[in-house]
């Protein structure tokens, strides 16, 4: 049993069903129990099978399949993370996104996504935006508050330095306008955030601030 092999039988099973007994789902769910420890699909050889994988969409969509609501291997966690963030589908992120948390933890997905907030190029940031949204942690534990509380930070420094519009379009969503949520010297810098917003020349970036601020309750769609 390879990973390819495998990926073969469910492109010829695939019927965009999600039900248990059709023959795409037996595929992932054998592959799934394949791919645990000690596995046949459990070695250095087919684990590099995936990782090229997940550059290539259609083999992506079956790793991610297999990967749903699981958590990823360690040897693969980072990388479902980094396809999370690069995966321009705000709702397709989800699928690499969740795995990752479930292997590396929420605490150190966040510090890595405040790494590349803060250093990463403009498609980074944009993916970062959304790919933060899926990641859920205890809100019980100071640890994953403090980390929350600096990716905030940094979400509305990002939002002010930047020019690239599609960035600020996928930050502006994850900003909040309650001063209370970051740290005091960053505060102070929510009121130009939203001057810039309220005069953008981009119809959605000025739309979403109105929403952000309760004075439109309608909330247009994220252009493509």
């Amino acid at each position: 049993m390879t990973w390819e092999e495998q990926y073969e039988r469910w492109v010829e099973a695939a019927d965009g069903s999600a039900y248990d007994d059709r023959p795409e789902r037996i595929v992932i769910i054998e592959t799934r129990k394949a791919a645990r420890h000690g596995g046949p699909l459990d070695n250095p050889e087919q684990w590099e099978w995936v990782k090229s994988a997940l550059g290539e969409t259609n083999r992506r969509r079956f790793v991610s399949a297999v990967f749903h609501r699981q958590a990823a291997p360690r040897a693969l966690a980072s990388t479902m993370l980094r396809m999370g963030v690069e995966e321009e589908n705000p709702s397709a992120n989800r699928l690499f996104v969740e795995p990752a948390v479930k292997a590396m933890g929420a605490r150190r997905v966040m510090n890595r996504l405040i790494d590349l907030l803060r250093d990463g190029s403009d498609r980074e940031k944009a993916g970062v935006a959304s790919a933060a949204y899926w990641v859920q942690g205890d809100q019980n534990q100071p640890s994953f508050v403090e980390v929350c509380g600096r990716f905030r930070d940094e979400m509305l420094r990002q939002f002010i330095a930047t020019d690239t519009v599609y960035v600020r379009q996928r930050i502006i969503s994850s900003l909040s306008m309650k001063t209370e949520d970051y740290s005091p010297d960053v505060a102070k810098l929510l009121p130009t955030a939203i001057r810039i917003a309220r005069g953008h020349f981009d119809p959605y970036i000025r739309h979403r601030i109105e929403v952000q601020l309760g004075e439109e309750g309608l909330l247009r769609p994220l252009p493509s």
